[in-house]
């Protein structure tokens, strides 16, 4: 850019110089003269703007292109002239000739470059001021030559003249930057944008965005600096901002809980959150080859992918939506998804925008609240305790069946409308049970807990302990009571037994001939009972509240202190025996064990004479083995491994070896058969972890000849002398030939049992004909009483036939599955009355009770007459039919057989206990047999119960 100005320059000099000439000394030419020295200045400027990067102001431009325009009009008016004067100026030249200047002539040069001159200085001035820029020239020692009116404000001083009493360097905040620049401008020549930190006058610092040049003076020689400076503080500070906000929000995007990203038309991830990479497992550094494929499940790809292609062309989808999610490790993640697409200036769809939540735990929790729910029904339905919902009146509204066992009342009769809390709680109860209600649905408690007596529907009192809430609806006021019912007769019982057992523990405490005493965690004596007093020679008032050292110091420095403060400190037990803490030569046991409150229980006494009977007790174990070797049965202790510890000559027979040779060595060594080996093994151990005997009624055992014995066993816990178990005591008993006997009494009963079989199946087939030949009978008389007294001798004997039928297909001749029975029964008479086209419905309920055929037999029988009887008086022909209930329910002792139906009734006058039928008196009969107690329930239909007692 340099080079084109350096030849404007001189063709603008070598013309102002052709139009000062003699031949063109007009005045017009001198103007234009002049213009164009003006111009090479404007020129200059512009020049110096250029090479330090500063672009110049708007009126410089708008000045520099007028005096152009201006330059080309002259220029174009007298082109001719000017022609001809060029042309002759060059022929002089051409041919040596020289002239002398006339003193007017250089008068008028010498008056026209000082206008020149002048001008220039003017419109140089006007340049320099108007810049907005900051322009400053100054030595390179940083003296000031020159600044305008920008730099002086920007540098904030008022005054030019306190301004020139400053250098440059003055002003900026690190010296050694402002030698720098200069050491470039003197080695390149300009030095292009660069910022620096400067120094206002009231100290405030600005950033400026400088460039510089370095010029020569064209008469002194002498360099200097023009360099201009812009403020770019503002913008700096705008920058800071900016990157500080972009920081906030990046933070922001990064710690927000909603996973967000951008995708582009083909689906590419081109933006995602931190978030979004940690919830699908993806590294920053894959993206933005991340598509749509890599986190959505396969089965939601097809739909998401159709949705996002109908979403760039413009078509409406869902914004929020659900779908499933694929993690990289395959995890799958329900996700809640609002999408909104970016539009471009066009309107067209460019890319989308997704705020992703991940809800797999709102949906867990929506699928564990469903289960929730159905658990609660089950629950409640289900529950050991009774449940109840009432209204604010006390009246039932949901009960469980617990309740109603609780209270002996039916569901539908703790339903009915009538019915209320308080007429199954006691009579001296209700009262404070109908306070405490009245109070909850008050509101003045939110609920309440107590134990009351309710009283059972046949007049028993049950204790309960009954607790009761208010339920709230939206609302927020109460509309229901929740209630749990407990029964705790038998924790009522059992606290009556644990007062008692607590005054027979200390009965057995003062009685028993140990020393106890009780000491709390500061050792002081809470409880003394007399036999510690007589160790101790001190009363209970004396020892109680003192502690263990203060009233006996001679326990100090002993092994019992250190057993005892083991005890306390550990909180483990402690069995130690211990010789002449008391009297020298005495020898005391003692047993320490933590108690909960923090403190410990000691039980001691004197075993002087257990010590001398164990010295005793060791001269006869040589005698005990001799016992034990003589005796046939096998005799052994193993530990848990399964070697033997001990074992008599009985196992040596059995084994092939010696009572020495068996120690320390297991079955496998003696035994080939590894099943039996393995059985005997698993045995031994679970008696040493049950710490409670096992009796093995036969167990075959291979012996070393390779014959195989059967043996009757008992195995019983050795326990050591700190309660632990790893050793079992074994007594085998041979019992071959027993059990070659037992096989011949085995095969002769099977072979009765089929014998018995047999009975059965000829007596059930000679009651079906008899039950055939009555019917046939039946049909054959034409008298309506007759028949139907021998269709009911007929349903009589299928109901004995039945009772030998199921013997005969039973497992155990001895007894029947009575409920299995009830089935058949039911489904039969079901055939026989047709009960489906009267309407009648034959239900039962029965648990399974085995019963012999003793008491089969009446049961069938009672069960066919009161079935029978409902089925014919209880509905009216023409009636709309009922319900005929069979119950059979084992209790304590008892079994409740039941035969209820919901019909018309019995008559009013009818004597259930004398009546009048043969099939009734046979129910009574029947029931004196059984030695059963019968209660008759009517009106509302007819129940019909009978308590049985279980056979001994």
């Amino acid at each position: 850019m340099s080079e084109p100005q350096d030849t404007n320059k001189e063709q603008t000099i070598e013309t102002t110089s052709l139009l000062e000439s003699e031949e063109t000394e007009s005045g017009g030419w001198k103007a234009l003269g002049n213009r164009l020295e003006c111009l090479q200045q404007q020129l200059d400027y512009v020049q110096a703007l250029v090479e330090a990067e500063v672009s110049p102001s708007p009126d410089t431009l708008r000045e520099l292109k007028s005096n152009l325009q201006l330059c080309t009009e002259d220029i174009r008016a007298n082109r001719e002239e000017l022609r001809r004067g060029w042309e002759a100026l060059t022929a002089r030249r051409a041919a040596g000739e020289e002239r002398s200047e006339p003193a007017l002539t250089q008068a008028l040069k010498h008056e026209a470059a000082e206008e020149a001159l002048r001008h220039s200085e003017s419109r140089y001035r006007q340049l320099f001021q108007s810049n907005l820029a900051g322009v400053y020239l100054t030595k390179p020692d940083g003296s000031i030559l020159d600044f305008n009116d920008s730099m002086q404000a920007m540098l904030g001083f008022e005054s030019r003249d306190e301004l020139y009493q400053h250098r440059s360097t003055d002003f900026y905040v690190d010296p050694d930057l402002r030698d720098e620049l200069v050491g470039l401008l003197r080695r390149d020549g300009k030095v292009p944008g660069r910022e620096a930190e400067l120094r206002r006058r009231d100290g405030r610092i600005l950033h400026a965005l400088g460039s510089a040049v370095m010029l020569k003076d064209e008469i002194s020689g002498e360099p200097f600096i023009l360099g201009f400076a812009v403020d770019i503080t503002a913008r700096r500070r705008a920058e800071e901002a900016l990157l500080e906000s972009e920081e906030r929000l990046r933070r922001i995007l990064s710690h927000i809980h909603d996973a967000l990203m951008m995708d582009d038309a083909e689906g590419r991830v081109i933006f995602a959150n931190d978030r979004f990479l940690e919830l699908f497992g993806f590294q920053r550094a894959e993206l933005p080859g991340i598509r749509l494929e890599d986190y959505v499940a396969p089965e939601c790809r097809r739909e998401l992918r159709d949705r996002h292609d109908r979403r760039f062309r413009g078509e409406d989808t869902p914004t929020h939506f659900e779908y499933q999610g694929l993690r990289r490790d395959g995890r799958r993640l329900w996700l809640e998804v609002d999408v909104v697409a970016i539009t471009g200036p066009d309107g067209k769809v460019t890319g989308t925008q997704s705020a992703i939540r991940d809800v797999t735990d709102r949906k867990r929790a929506e699928a564990s609240l469903r289960e929730s729910e159905e658990r609660f029904r089950q629950a409640f339905e289900h529950a050991p305790i009774g449940m109840a919902i009432g209204d604010m009146q006390g009246h039932f509204l949901h009960v469980n069946q617990a309740l109603c066992e609780i209270t002996g009342y039916r569901r539908e009769e703790l339903l009915a409308p009538d019915f209320d809390f308080l007429r199954i709680t006691h009579p001296d109860d209700r009262e404070y049970n109908r306070q405490s209600y009245q109070r909850l649905v008050a509101g003045e408690v939110p609920a309440f807990f107590m134990e009351v007596r309710f009283q059972h529907k046949d007049g028993r009192t049950v204790w309960v302990r009954a607790s009761a809430s208010l339920r709230r609806g939206h609302d927020g006021r109460g509309d229901q009571i929740v209630g749990l019912i407990e029964n705790i007769d038998d924790r009522k019982r059992a606290e009556a037994q644990l007062q008692r057992a607590h005054e027979e523990t200390r009965d057995i405490l003062e009685s028993v001939s140990d020393a106890f005493v009780a000491l709390d965690a500061d050792w002081r004596f809470t409880y003394v009972n007399r036999k510690a007093e007589y160790f101790l020679q001190q009363s209970a008032g004396q020892l109680l509240g003192r502690t263990l050292w203060e009233a006996a110091p001679m326990l100090l420095g002993t092994p019992w202190e250190e057993h005892a403060r083991t005890v306390m400190r550990e909180r483990v037990p402690v069995h130690p025996e211990i010789r002449g803490v008391i009297h020298p030569e005495a020898w005391y046991e003692g047993a320490a064990y933590p108690h909960p409150d923090g403190g410990i229980t000691v039980f001691f006494r004197d075993i002087t004479d257990r010590k001398r009977a164990e010295e005793a007790l060791s001269r006869s174990e040589a005698f005990l083995r001799n016992v034990i070797d003589t005796t046939p049965s096998m005799v052994f202790a193993k530990d848990w491994e399964g070697r033997f510890v001990l074992g008599n000559k009985a196992v040596a027979r059995c084994y092939g070896t010696t009572p020495d040779g068996i120690l320390g060595r297991t079955d496998a060594d003696f035994n080939p058969n590894t099943e039996e080996i393995e059985r005997f093994l698993h045995d031994d151990r679970e008696v040493m972890a049950n710490r409670h005997d096992k009796f093995i009624p036969e167990e075959p055992v291979t012996c070393a000849d390779g014959i195989t014995r059967w043996f009757s066993t008992v195995k019983i816990p050795l326990f050591n002398d700190d309660g632990t178990c790893d050793k079992i005591l074994g007594v085998a008993t041979d019992i071959t030939e027993r059990k070659q006997a037992e096989e011949i009494i085995h095969s002769s009963l099977r072979d009765k049992e089929t014998l018995l079989k047999e009975i059965h199946h000829r007596i059930k087939n000679n009651l079906q004909i008899v039950s055939a030949l009555l019917g046939l009978q039946a049909n054959a008389l034409k008298g309506r009483d007759c028949r139907r007294a021998l269709e009911d001798s007929q349903s009589r004997v299928k109901s004995i036939a039945l009772v030998h039928e199921k013997l005969y297909r039973s497992d155990d001749l001895r007894s029947i599955d009575f409920s299995d029975y009830l089935q058949t029964l039911a489904l039969s008479m079901n055939r026989t009355y047709s009960l489906d086209q009267r309407g009648i419905v034959l239900r039962v309920e029965a648990d399974p009770v085995p019963l012999d055929i003793d008491t089969a037999l009446p049961c069938s029988l009672v069960v066919n007459e009161l079935v029978t009887n409902a089925l014919k008086y209880a509905f009216p022909e023409g009636g709309k039919g009922g319900t005929v209930q069979v119950s059979l329910k084992a209790e304590e002792g008892r079994l409740r057989l039941a035969v209820a139906d919901d019909g018309q009734g019995l008559p009013p006058d009818l004597d259930f206990h004398h009546p009048p039928t043969l099939g009734l008196q046979l129910v009574n009969s029947l029931t004196g047999q059984l030695g059963a107690e019968l209660t008759v329930q009517t009106r509302p239909g007819t129940r019909v119960e009978l308590m049985i007692p279980e056979k001994r």
